[in-house]
């Protein structure tokens, strides 16, 4: 027994250890702000409140988990009854009560109060008026109507379908419009679906979850500072009835996401890896047999209820094995009694309707024992899914404990993942996040100019790091350097132009320090449209003589290295980080124009600039891939300068870096890059076949390979039949 728990004990600590690199205090901290940060400019740019929510808010994201968000519907608002109105300050609003009398806990309906009827979201032609219905002499608010609204929202105005990529498929998951991810770009290892939910506030929580502000708690978690904070949080109501009930299309389910997301932030290390770790082993000892009885909902539920009833001692790296088997067996304890709470609205019952065969839950228990008896095992088989960065699942594989002793095991971890680097890596990776997340608002049409006095103020707010703060006034500066060289075109003033120029000309220099090779690509950018081939060649070919390993974390490519090494670029798999670890480390980023860039820009990149539009104008740009870009401007550049030899080599190398953005997003811009360079190059064949590609990849109008094969068809036509044709 004393092995054993030994044993268990020396598991713990080594689990711990390399769960640590990831799964931390310090990164829950990280995914708080960035959350924040995300809802706090959603408010102030576009007036609507957003909660960032989910394993990737949270920071518990395994292999296949989804992206979720929360939209807090304006002017809408849910109250206990009609004598709160006036209490509340006046303003136009839809009002509606929370009936709670004949619905199952957690649910209620919402007889109208008082109407201001308005389409519900923009672009969708569907009021709140759409969503009520008459039963009897009583209005009531549809979940059935409102949630279709969502759908069909979801459905047009995705990101994913507003940058052009092939129709996902967008379908209702209880209060969700989910879009199934997978279809879309073969990156089911980032997340699988993302999840849009519309939500209502509630003017107040409801009376039955005053319990969990009022009742006894032996041990004092939540800690009183955060009980105060939680309190003051606003629950919401989601478009979803009890689906027993006769009326579900007219019920409503109560939410606590805030409250919900706060606890979380709050876990120590040791208890946000307990939770990881029961999520991946529910995914591959539970959910091939019972996916839609036990969710990750019930394992953090009853981790809050283990931690209020046992208390925060258990909670310590040394323990983190046995602190998983009690939270099974306090699952199990739920699943015989049929009964698990809600931790905030006490009595709705979390398995309700769920294993309603005897055998079923017969059989789940069954399989939480085995999984209980041989947790060292079980913990083993499961590691490998906990794949964010990839690396860490697949020196997991390499490192299983078994046939070999724990020491030995401990030794393979230091040895495989290096800890010290990989922190750093994982410090840059969210440090990307958020710039790409920052820059990415930058580039909605019209955005004010004290939205970014704001945005400083919010960095302060959150204590964002400086490294972020600095990209993103870099980043800034380069968007006002294309401002001054688009001007400086406009003006029929020789000095103005001038001045201009000059002011450009300077930004951009400054700005270059952007990262280790985007910022330079648009100065190189600015040197070539301005007609100085040769020195933009030579800012390009300046970046491959530096031997350097840069991050790259972006969805263009799968492949997250960039390595610059014996004068030239090559896009590589994080797995050999280890083999270029004496190389100096920075960041590199796509590189982004808009639809407004067009003087700024090369010829083959202002057809791709030109076919964004004005549609869409929150995804209004275009992106690129560094290593795509980098040798297309050299192509571009030896093109210009008539140099066969360098044009042809260029080729090859941009042929060879399109290659290996296959399976990134976006890919039929590099694949128009290419094949604009073969047409250039006067080799017709080898574009018609690229752009035909690109067109394969991401058929539509709004794809610029369009218009490029309509070019080299004419061309054709022009080159062969050489006799005018006689009408």
């Amino acid at each position: 027994m004393a092995n054993r728990q030994a044993t268990s004990q020396d598991l713990s600590q080594i689990i711990s250890k390399v769960l640590s690199i990831y799964w931390n205090y310090n990164r829950l901290y990280k995914c708080k702000t960035f959350a924040r940060l995300k809802d706090e400019i959603n408010a102030y740019l576009w007036n609507y409140t957003s909660i960032q929510t989910g394993s990737m808010t949270e920071g518990t994201n395994i292999k296949g988990s989804d992206s979720d968000e929360m939209i807090v519907l304006p002017r809408i608002l849910c109250v206990k009854d009609a004598s709160h109105l006036q209490h509340i300050s006046a303003g136009r609003f839809s009002y509606f009560r929370m009936d709670l009398e004949r619905t199952r806990a957690g649910f209620c309906t919402l007889p109208l109060l008082t109407l201001d009827d308005y389409h519900i979201v923009h672009g969708i032609n569907f009021t709140v008026g759409d969503c009520i219905v008459t039963i009897g002499d009583v209005q009531y608010l549809s979940s059935e109507r409102f949630v279709n609204a969502v759908v069909a929202f979801h459905a047009v105005t995705s990101p994913w379908k507003a940058r052009g990529k092939k129709d996902a498929d967008v379908y209702r998951h209880g209060p969700c419009a989910t879009m199934d991810l997978r279809g879309i770009d073969d990156r089911s290892d980032h997340y699988e679906e993302a999840d849009l939910a519309f939500a209502l506030e509630c003017q107040s929580w409801p009376d039955p979850s005053d319990e969990w502000i009022t009742r006894s708690r032996l041990h004092g978690w939540p800690p009183k500072d955060l009980m105060d904070r939680i309190k003051k949080m606003p629950c919401h109501i989601l478009p979803v009835g009890d689906p027993e009930s006769k009326n579900t299309d007219l019920e409503w389910r109560f939410a606590f996401v805030y409250q919900e997301r706060e606890l979380l932030w709050n876990f120590s290390s040791t208890q946000i890896q307990c939770y990881i770790l029961l999520k991946a082993l529910r995914k591959v000892y539970v959910n091939p047999l019972f996916s839609d009885e036990i969710s990750s909902y019930h394992l953090k539920t009853t981790i809050f209820w283990l931690i209020e009833d046992e208390g925060v001692g258990i909670w310590h790296e040394s323990n983190l094995v046995h602190c998983i088997v009690i939270c099974i067996e306090k699952l199990k304890g739920y699943l015989k009694a049929e009964f698990l709470p809600h931790y905030f609205f006490r009595t709705r019952n979390l398995l309700f309707n769920k294993l309603r065969r005897t055998d079923d839950k017969r059989s789940l228990l069954s399989i939480l024992t085995r999984v209980q008896e041989n947790i060292v095992q079980s913990l083993c088989d499961v590691l490998p899914l906990l794949g964010s960065p990839t690396l860490l699942a697949e020196k997991l594989k390499e490192a299983t404990p078994f046939g070999m002793s724990l020491s030995l095991f401990a030794e393979k971890i230091e040895e495989a993942f290096g800890l010290g680097k990989i922190c750093t890596f994982l410090d840059i990776l969210f440090t990307v996040q958020v710039c790409s997340i920052l820059f990415t608002y930058m580039l909605v049409p019209n955005v004010p100019i004290e939205f970014f006095e704001t945005l400083h103020l919010m960095f302060c707010s959150l204590r964002l790091d400086e490294g972020i703060l600095h990209a993103v006034k870099t980043f800034l500066r380069l968007r006002m350097a294309m401002l001054l060289y688009a001007k400086a075109h406009e003006t029929k003033d020789e000095s103005s132009k001038l001045r201009f120029l000059s002011n450009a000309e300077r930004i951009y220099n400054d700005a270059s320090e952007l990262d280790g090779l985007s910022g330079y690509l648009y100065l190189a950018t600015f040197d070539l449209v301005r007609g100085e081939i040769q020195l933009s060649k030579t800012r390009v070919l300046s970046i491959f003589k530096i031997d350097r390993c840069m991050l790259y974390v972006q969805n263009l490519s799968r492949k997250q290295l960039i390595v610059a090494a014996n004068g030239s670029l090559t896009q590589n798999s994080l797995e050999t980080l280890n083999d270029v670890a004496s190389t100096d480390v920075c960041i590199a980023r796509d590189v982004i124009f808009m639809s407004t860039d067009l003087k700024c820009l090369p010829e083959a990149l202002k057809y791709e600039c030109a076919m964004l539009g004005e549609e869409n104008q929150n995804f209004n740009f275009c992106e690129i891939h560094p290593v795509v870009y980098a040798y297309f401007l050299l192509v571009t550049a030896s093109q210009l300068d008539e140099n066969t030899k360098d044009v042809d080599s260029y080729l090859d190398r941009l042929d060879s870096a399109v290659k290996d953005t296959e399976n990134g997003i976006n890919r039929h811009t590099a694949l128009n890059l290419l094949g604009f360079s073969y047409y250039k190059a006067g080799k017709r064949e080898e574009a018609y076949n690229v752009f035909s590609q690109s067109l394969h990849e991401f058929n539509s109008t709004k794809n610029a390979a369009v218009y490029h094969l309509c070019i080299i068809v004419i061309d054709f036509l022009l080159n062969t039949y050489q006799e005018p044709i006689q009408a």
